[in-house]
């Protein structure tokens, strides 16, 4: 059997999100992701990073909340299986 190469597009290069202080009132943050969510959603805002390379994916504040828990688990899950290790 084959062993499948990696093509690259599993690979996120990075990750940009907004956060705010802990403890701060709900329908502040609702509001402001949703204005950001708007925002980063038009069209103009898309092409111009297109242009750049950059692909985009905007979504609100469970969105992010669930892409870094996937995240994490997913790089956990590498970490442990090529028995990678930090030393200082």
């Amino acid at each position: 059997m084959k062993t499948p190469t990696p093509t690259g597009s599993e690979f996120n290069a990075g990750q940009y999100s907004i956060v705010a202080p802990k403890g701060s009132p709900a329908p502040l943050l609702n509001q402001a992701s949703a204005e950001i969510v708007k925002a980063a959603r038009a069209p103009a805002f898309g092409e111009r990073l297109k242009v750049l390379g950059i692909e985009i994916i905007v979504g609100g504040r469970k969105e992010l909340s669930d892409f870094r828990t996937s995240e994490r688990k997913r790089v956990t899950e590498i970490v442990k299986a090529t028995n990678i290790s930090i030393t200082r």
